[in-house]
This record gives structure tokens, C-alpha cells and sequence, in this order.
């Protein structure tokens, strides 16, 4: 080897090493067990879980409460509510399967891991952690495709006979329950994982960002926004401004997005600003008819307005400013109040 050429290799080899250990760090730090790191990764997965679950069943409970005190104001309403929520093992990322058969039980089977307080599949006797085999009689099978087979199965159960029967095992033994489900909106909930304040309703379902029921402070706000979503869908406001923007000579593949808070397509036409008033408008009935307190319930928009200036006069947008959202609902609130005073019934003023 040319002498001269390891010489300059070793003077270099020297050099990077004195710069690399400027650019290290100055402290000493201290030596993190990798066991003790792997069991706090644990930890860490079923603290989110349990968030993750307390944010489920907030979401859900309010929704519920909107569903069931509306039917009669949703023509879709069908007596198919159970009030229970159902997971799979697999319905969880891989590294959150053994945390969630340790937190919420989960299985194979679909698994019941809430039961609503008060609701049908209560007052039957189903409890969290059952796990269910059978609807009616039919075998529901195991994992996503199971948990699919149950959804579907609980939808249809009891529309006709208003009776329902779900064989579940609870300690290893089977055992069949009768439920009687109730009335309630045939919408679904769904939540998405997000840190978006946005939520929006696509004609069949609901569908609310996480970030949007972390923001609202209490459950009165997340009712009025919710119930927001749920007008749009009572009222066919998808429905209705797809058929405006056909009317209006747009190519129907235009129109392919839903309808919510903040999510609108600008192809949905000239109605958009009235559509949304309008979900503000019958959503804070829902909210009021479902037992929420209304008084202040507007104050969610000038939250809005703090975190998101840009809504405090939008200009050619598709949804109203946060100032004219609250006053109107601030409005709103005081019609309902003033239909309480006389006991009127609290339903929306329609034109027809």
C-alpha cells in the first residue's frame, strides 16, 4: 500500500471522528433499559386504546341519543337499534391486537365491547364481552368478515317480528338472548381517525373526524354538530344537491362528495349555503329533541372562530360565515325555548 495514501486515510479517519464527536451529544445521558422500553411501548398502546374507546363511546352515546329521539322525524327510521357496540380482534392494526384482547376483550368472534345504559341489548341482558355466535339462528363466523356478518345481521333482525334473538358466549358457555330493538334513524355513526375539526354525512352514514370531538367541549356542542350531520342526511341534502347540480347542466361524476361542517364539493351548486343553514337549523332541534341543553350550545362557533379565522367571513364559501352560524343557532335556541314555554311540540318549522 502507498505509504503516503494510509497516511492521508488515517489523518482524515481522525479528523471525521473529532468532528463527529463535537456534533454528539454533550450530556450523559441515561441508559434506557430496552425491556423496560418494550413493556412502556405496551403500556403506551393500551393507554391510546383506552382513549381511543372513551372517544367511541362519547361519539356513540351522543349519536345514539340523536337516532333514537329523532325517528320520528327520519323516514327511514326502522325498529333494528340494539345499542351495542361490536369489534374483532382483527378490526385493530397489528400492533394493537394484543393490547386490545387485554383492554377490551376482544376475540375471534365479534365481540361486544360496549353496551348503551338503558338500551335494548341492556335490558335483554347482553354484557361486554360477550361474544356473539349467532343471529336468529344464522352462524355469524369470525374476524373482520364475522364482524361484518354480525352488523349486517343485527340491521336486519327484528324489522319484522320487532324480536330479535342473539346467541353469544360469555365464560365459555352459549347462551340466547331475546331483544326487543326500538325505533331510532337508520344512519350510522363512523369515527375517523383525525386531527380535522370536520365531520360530514354522505347520505347513508356520519362520519366525524376524532379531532372534531376532542374540540367540542362538552356533549352538547358534539350533539349540535352531529345533529348538524344528521339533518343533512334526514333532510336528503346529498340526494337533493345532486340532483341540482344535474338540473344545472353539471356531469353527474361531479358530484361525489358529501355534505358537512366544512366538507362540500364546490360543484354542489347555488343551495350549498342554504343546505348547510338549514342542517344547522333542524340539528339543533335534533340536539333539543335528544335532551341536550341548547342555551350557549352556539358558542361552538365562535371556538370556531378562534381556532380558524378564516371562517369568521367567508366570501364565496360554500357553508356561512361562524358569525352568522351563531347567531343564527343563538336563534334557534330561543324558538325552541320559546315552543317550550308554551309546551309546543319541538319540531323544525318547515315551509311546507
Amino acid at each position: 500500500m502507498n505509504p503516503g495514501f494510509a497516511g492521508r486515510w488515517g489523518t482524515g479517519a481522525v479528523l471525521a471522528c473529532a468532528v463527529a464527536a463535537c456534533a454528539g451529544p454533550l450530556s450523559l445521558l441515561p441508559d434506557v433499559d430496552s425491556g423496560l422500553a418494550v413493556a412502556e411501548e405496551e403500556n403506551q398502546r393500551e393507554l391510546y386504546l383506552r382513549d381511543w374507546q372513551d372517544l367511541m363511546i362519547r361519539a356513540q352515546t351522543v349519536f345514539s341519543r340523536l337516532v333514537l329521539a329523532n325517528a320520528d322525524l327520519c323516514d327511514n327510521a326502522r325498529t333494528t337499534y340494539f345499542g351495542i357496540q361490536i369489534q374483532t380482534a382483527e378490526s385493530y392494526d397489528a400492533e394493537f391486537r394484543a393490547p386490545a384482547v387485554r383492554v377490551l376483550g376482544v376475540g375471534d368472534l365479534p365481540t361486544i365491547v360496549y353496551v348503551w345504559p338503558g338500551s335494548p341489548a341492556d335490558v335483554g341482558g347482553l354484557l361486554a364481552g360477550d361474544q356473539i355466535v349467532r343471529v336468529d339462528g344464522a352462524l355469524i363466523g369470525s374476524g373482520v368478515t364475522g364482524r361484518g356478518n354480525a352488523v349486517r345481521a343485527l340491521h336486519e333482525s327484528g324489522a319484522a317480528t320487532g324480536v330479535g334473538e342473539v346467541t353469544v358466549t360469555r365464560d365459555n358457555v352459549e347462551r340466547t338472548v331475546t331483544i326487543n330493538p326500538v325505533k331510532a334513524c337508520d344512519y350510522s355513526l363512523a369515527v375517523q381517525r383525525s386531527d380535522s375539526i370536520n365531520a360530514y354525512a354522505d347520505g347513508t352514514r356520519v362520519v366525524a373526524a376524532s379531532g372534531l370531538i376532542r374540540f367540542a367541549t362538552d356533549d352538547a356542542q358534539l350533539a349540535l354538530v352531529l345533529g348538524h350531520e344528521l339533518a343533512h342526511a334526514a333532510m336528503h341534502h346529498v340526494e337533493r344537491q345532486s340532483a341540482n347540480a344535474v338540473a344545472g347542466g353539471l356531469l353527474g361524476a361531479l358530484f361525489a362528495g358529501p355534505v358537512g361542517l366544512f366538507a362540500a364539493p364546490a360543484s354542489l351548486g347555488a343551495f350549498s349555503q342554504a343546505y348547510e343553514s338549514e342542517a344547522d337549523y333542524v340539528g339543533t332541534y335534533f340536539a333539543a329533541r335528544a335532551g341536550y341543553g341548547v342555551d350557549g350550545v352556539a358558542d361552538l362557533w365562535r371556538q370556531m372562530a378562534i381556532r380558524s379565522p378564516g371562517t369568521i367571513h367567508a366570501t364565496s364559501s360554500t357553508h356561512p360565515s361562524s358569525a352568522v352560524r351563531f347567531l343564527a343557532i343563538e336563534q334557534t335556541a330561543r324558538e325552541i325555548a320559546g315552543k317550550r314555554a308554551v309546551t309546543q311540540p319541538l319540531v323544525p318549522n318547515l315551509k311546507h
